[in-house]
């Protein structure tokens, strides 16, 4: 069974599902495809979505408690997609995060999608040394991930990269799809992850993202990036390399 761990599911948070209903129908499409669990990863960008990670854990718990109601089989945990910009960047040094799963290490961020990121390697070293582990959210649709050697140098220093499976399908351009397919080849991507905002694009796209990855990397690499890998990092431990037997 997958797990998701960048999924914009929670009601009228961010510019996900309007309301419950269509948060509901969301994670009926993920079950339907395979998935198990799922980390509600809100925006926490300043000026656009900027709630406290308290009140995102609890909206996490509500909305858990509906969907066992329902007897829909999603465990929602709590997370946050935290845009790297220097507001949240010295939040996110001081402890004012939000992990993915609700604990641990592991940081969901969002590099800005077209201008660069001064000293990023700086950034992922002084994260590093704060404990957190950094998981990059959709690096092929950024800017400073188009340097594939600083994308290595990320990855070596202890941070993870992760897919969308709508990049590979070309849902963002041939650019993007073009980066993810090289990231792919160099073995750097960790995790894969939907990054859905509606329930719309659930049902219309979700099942031919996953074939695309299955048609990219085989069955056996589609279930580490969606399932064993994920639930790995939520446990703590080491994600196995791609290339790894």
């Amino acid at each position: 069974m997958y797990l998701d761990t960048h999924i914009h599911i929670l009601p009228g948070v961010d510019d996900g599902p309007v309301d419950v209903g269509e948060s509901v129908e969301m994670a009926r499409v993920l079950v339907d495809l395979g998935w198990s669990g799922a980390v509600a990863t809100p925006h926490i960008r300043p000026g656009f979505c900027d709630e406290d990670p308290e009140q995102l854990r609890s909206r996490a718990r509500v909305f858990s408690s509906t969907l066992e109601e329902q007897g829909i089989a999603l465990h929602v945990l709590p997370g946050a997609e935290h845009y790297l910009d220097s507001i949240v960047y010295e939040r996110v040094l001081a402890g004012r995060s939000l992990p993915l799963g609700g604990k641990g290490s592991l940081l969901l961020i969002e590099a800005p999608i077209t201008h660069p990121v001064p000293n990023l390697a700086e950034k992922v070293f002084a994260m590093r040394l704060k404990g957190i582990t950094p998981v990059f959210a959709h690096p092929e649709r950024c800017h400073v991930f188009s340097d594939l050697e600083l994308a290595s140098y990320v990855v070596q220093a202890g941070a993870h990269l992760q897919l969308n499976l709508g990049s590979l399908a070309g849902a963002y351009g041939r650019s993007s799809r073009a980066l993810a397919r090289q990231l792919l080849d160099r073995g750097l991507y960790s995790v894969a992850a939907t990054d859905l905002h509606g329930a719309k694009e659930a049902l219309d796209m979700l099942g031919a993202w996953v074939d695309d990855l299955t048609g990219a990397v085989g069955p056996k690499l589609r279930d580490r990036l969606l399932g064993e890998n994920p639930r790995r990092l939520l446990e703590g431990r080491e994600a196995i390399p791609l290339g790894a037997a």
